[in-house]
């Protein structure tokens, strides 16, 4: 949570810790802290309020979306300001959510539960391309190993059908040269 406000770090890290068990909360006074921070580990959700001094949340933002290992984190966006424009910005720049200042704690739980859900499932997505992924490599390789199997197979009938036709050549041969011997 990153906020120019210790007070609003304080109720939002007390409603989250309250009401989603298994979390880990951290809460940054100050946006190049908040840069700072990300730098060094990976967070699932950032909750960023907009309107903070020197670097503002939406520079905050852009410089998330610009980093690979952030690119799936959620960042909610809280602001107290009414901008229909600032809030275009941010969320044409990558936000997940807004939610206004003051917050109503059913709300700001409601959001942030719902970033959490969509960040686990597309976890479980990428999971299941990779399983995916990986099985359609083993059956690629089964598939080449049946069709070197099938040409394998081919390639020995046929010379069983070579090894008949010389037996039977031969037996034809053999049947009037013998009679011609007796």
């Amino acid at each position: 949570v990153v906020d120019d406000s210790k007070v609003n770090l304080q109720l939002a890290k007390k409603i989250i810790l309250k009401h989603i068990n298994g979390v880990k909360v951290d809460t940054v006074f100050h946006p190049q802290n908040a840069i700072d921070l990300l730098n060094g580990t990976n967070y699932e959700i950032v909750i960023l309020d907009i309107v903070m001094p020197d670097i503002d949340g939406l520079d905050v933002l852009k410089w998330i979306k610009k980093q690979d290992r952030l690119k799936r984190s959620k960042v909610i966006m809280f602001s107290s300001l009414d901008d229909a424009e600032l809030l275009a910005d941010a969320f044409t720049i990558g936000a997940y959510d807004y939610i206004r200042k003051p917050f109503a704690n059913y709300e700001f739980i409601a959001r942030i539960r719902n970033a959490i859900n969509e960040y686990e499932f597309l976890n479980l997505v990428d999971k299941n391309v990779k399983t995916v992924n990986k099985k359609n490599q083993e059956l690629k390789q089964l598939n080449t190993a049946l069709k070197q199997t099938q040409t394998d197979l081919i390639q020995s009938e046929r010379v069983a059908g070579v090894g008949y036709l010389a037996a039977g050549i031969s037996h034809e041969l053999n049947n009037p040269l013998g009679f011609l011997q007796s």
